[in-house]
């Protein structure tokens, strides 16, 4: 029996582990679980996934482009932000800034947007 007192209905007090003693627990748990004749097709098959994952990876280095909105695409395209209350943030009509040229592309055949030469540029 417990030596702790803790008031009725309550659970004792017990420090909590970090993070980090969780995971490093986990590790262990799970390592030992795993027998060493099949440690070596583990660490194969994980290579294999991880090579996979890296192959369908989406591609990061798209060509970005500035556009500024149109009259069509004043407070239709989104910023990305929400506000609590209001709903999401959208771009007026003459805003400029920078997206990936697929997406202004296609937002530009819906005349949302025009490309420009910068920030300040035409």
């Amino acid at each position: 029996m417990s030596d702790v007192i803790a008031p009725a209905g309550r659970r004792p007090y017990t420090p909590r582990q970090s993070k980090a003693e969780r995971d490093a627990h986990r590790k262990e748990a799970v390592q030992a679980s795993i027998p060493p004749e099949m440690e070596d097709e583990l660490r194969a098959k994980a290579m294999r996934q991880n090579e996979r994952e890296r192959e369908n990876a989406p591609v990061l280095d798209e060509e970005m482009v500035w556009v500024e909105v149109d009259e069509d695409g004043d407070g239709r395209i989104r910023t990305g932000q929400y506000v609590s209350g209001v709903g999401n943030v959208h771009y007026d009509q003459g805003e400029r800034f920078m997206m990936p040229k697929a997406d202004a592309l296609l937002l530009k055949k819906r005349h949302y947007v025009r490309f420009v030469d910068g920030p300040h540029g035409d």
